[in-house]
């Protein structure tokens, strides 16, 4: 009769295939932690990317809105600067609405009465050309005078020509000036 006698105590030996075992789980754990790990992050990059492209599509949808805000604006500061150009044309014709009046009335009040007439009055752009008669040259001097007491209206005068003219028996002073307005 033999007799076997183990000397590993029976607990050892369940506990070496536990713990073999225990390494399987282990792997197995970790292989389903990977997994999961990578599918959620998966699912995580598809949540994130289809947030950035709703992003995408409202920032397209927004910088089309701005565009065509943008062109709108363009429209009303074009419409703006032609407005503030008849504006400035109305003020400028207000400006100038009396001053060539003003210049007339200043040339009339300026000659002589009874002593002087005047034949021609042009006026082109800047320069007011008059003619017209005299009775004597001191009369066309007082005339020269009392025109550059008004250096407001008028910036320079030229005496183009003076000569004496008989017109129906009577001798006159015949003259023509440029005012340079």
């Amino acid at each position: 009769m033999i007799i076997k006698l183990n000397l590993i105590p029976r607990a050892e030996k369940k506990r070496k295939f536990a713990f073999y075992f225990s390494w399987l789980n282990i792997y197995a754990s970790l292989i389903f932690i990977l997994l999961t790990a990578i599918l959620v992050s998966f699912l995580w990059i598809d949540k994130e990317l289809s947030a950035l492209e709703r992003e995408k599509t409202f920032l397209q949808q927004e910088k089309k809105r701005y565009l065509e805000e943008i062109k709108k604006i363009k429209q009303l500061e074009k419409e703006n600067q032609e407005i503030k150009n008849r504006i400035e044309a109305v003020v400028n014709l207000k400006k100038t609405k009396g001053y060539k009046i003003k210049i007339l009335d200043q040339v009339l009040l300026a000659v002589p009465l009874k002593k002087m007439y005047l034949t021609s009055l042009k006026v082109n752009d800047s320069v007011l050309t008059l003619s017209g008669f005299a009775i004597d040259y001191e009369n066309v001097a007082i005339f020269l005078k009392r025109l550059e007491n008004n250096p407001d209206l008028f910036k320079g005068i030229d005496l183009k020509y003076t000569k004496r003219k008989n017109v129906k028996g009577y001798n006159f002073v015949e003259f023509e000036l440029k005012i340079r307005i």
